[in-house]
C-alpha cells in the first residue's frame, strides 16, 4: 500500500487537565506516522517554515518528506479535559498561509500513490484543483478544512458548499457529527450521509470519539464501537489516526465492519499516550482479539 498525505503541520501546545506540553500536530503528522507504524509505504507532502526543518525530520522519522516551505509554521493552543475528551477548545492561533498548489510535477508525483489523504486545516491550504485533477485516484478527506477560515485570530466555519462541490471526487469522507450536519444542513446523521452518498462519495464515516462511529455506503450502515481506553493521556489526533488506520485496514479486510473496528482500536491506542501512534500491526490485532474474547 502506497499512501500520500498532504497538508500543513502545526506546533501545538496541548493543555490536558491543566498539564501543558508542546507537540507537533497537524493531520499529516498523525496520519503519516500511523501508516508508517502499521507498515504502509507513506510520503508526507507538508508545509512548514524552513527554520523548523530539523524538528520536522525528528517527528517524521522513517517517512519520506516532500517539503513545501511557508513563511511560518501554523501554531495553536489546544485545551482538553478528561471530563469531556471529545471536545476541543482552541484558545490561541498563530496563522500564516501554508498553501499547497496543484503544480504539474506534484500532480504527476501523486498519481503514483494508491491513496491520497488530503489534510487541510484551512480552505486555502490545498487548492480545490487537486480534487478534479486527481479524480481518478482514491481521494480521502478526513476533517473540516474545506469549510474553515482564519478571521480575526479565530478559526471559523463558513461556505459549506465548498466541500459539497468537490464531494463527487472523493472516495472516502470522514467528518464528525457537528461537521457533517454543518455542511449537509440535514436533521439526522443518516440524512447527512445520504446527502454525500448522493453527491458521489463512496464511503461516508461519521466519527463520534468516545461514542463510536457510523459508516455508510449506498447499501448499508455499519455501527462501530468505541473501545475502552486504559489511560487517557491526550485526545489530540484521534480522528486523524482513525482515518489513516481505516485506509490501512482496507488492505487487511474486505469487511467494512472490520475495517472500522481496526481504525477504532488504533484511535483508542493513540490517546493512551502523547504524540502520534507508535505501536505496530501486531499490537493492534492483539488488542482487537482481547476485545473479541
Amino acid at each position: 500500500m502506497k499512501v500520500a498525505v498532504l497538508g500543513p503541520i502545526t506546533k501545538d501546545t496541548v493543555i490536558f487537565d491543566g498539564i501543558s506540553q508542546m507537540n507537533m500536530g497537524g493531520i499529516p503528522y498523525f496520519e503519516a506516522n500511523v501508516l508508517k507504524a502499521l507498515g504502509a509505504e507513506v510520503e508526507a507532502f507538508i508545509t512548514y517554515a524552513r527554520e523548523d526543518e530539523e524538528w520536522v525530520k525528528e517527528n517524521f522519522l522513517g517517512i519520506k518528506i516532500y517539503s513545501i516551505y511557508a513563511d511560518q509554521t501554523l501554531e495553536g493552543d489546544l485545551l482538553y479535559s478528561s471530563e469531556d475528551p471529545d471536545t476541543r477548545r482552541i484558545i490561541r492561533l498563530k496563522y500564516g498561509p501554508n498553501i499547497i498548489s496543484p503544480e504539474e510535477d506534484l500532480i504527476n508525483t501523486l498519481r503514483n500513490f494508491d491513496y491520497i489523504l488530503l489534510g487541510p486545516l484551512y480552505y486555502e491550504n490545498i487548492h480545490h484543483e487537486f480534487f478534479e485533477k486527481l479524480k481518478d485516484k482514491n481521494l480521502v478527506l478526513g476533517n473540516f478544512g474545506l469549510f474553515t477560515y482564519h478571521e480575526n485570530g479565530n478559526m471559523v466555519w463558513k461556505n459549506p458548499e465548498k466541500l459539497a462541490q468537490v464531494a463527487k471526487f472523493l472516495k472516502y469522507l470522514f467528518l464528525d457529527e457537528k461537521e457533517i450536519k454543518f455542511v449537509a444542513q440535514k436533521e439526522t446523521t443518516e440524512e447527512c450521509a445520504e446527502y454525500f452518498l448522493f453527491l458521489g462519495v463512496k464511503i461516508v464515516a461519521v466519527t463520534g470519539g468516545s461514542k463510536g462511529s457510523l459508516i455508510f455506503t449506498k447499501d448499508k450502515k455499519y455501527t462501530i464501537p468505541a473501545f475502552p481506553v486504559k489511560t487517557l493521556a491526550d485526545p489530540t489526533g484521534a480522528g486523524d489516526t482513525y482515518v489513516a488506520a481505516f485506509i490501512f485496514a482496507t488492505s487487511l479486510f474486505d469487511d467494512i465492519q472490520k475495517q472500522g473496528e481496526f481504525a477504532a482500536m488504533v484511535a483508542t491506542m493513540v490517546v493512551e499516550k502523547r504524540g502520534a501512534f507508535n505501536g505496530n500491526l501486531e499490537t493492534v490485532l492483539t488488542r482487537l482479539k482481547e476485545f473479541q474474547k
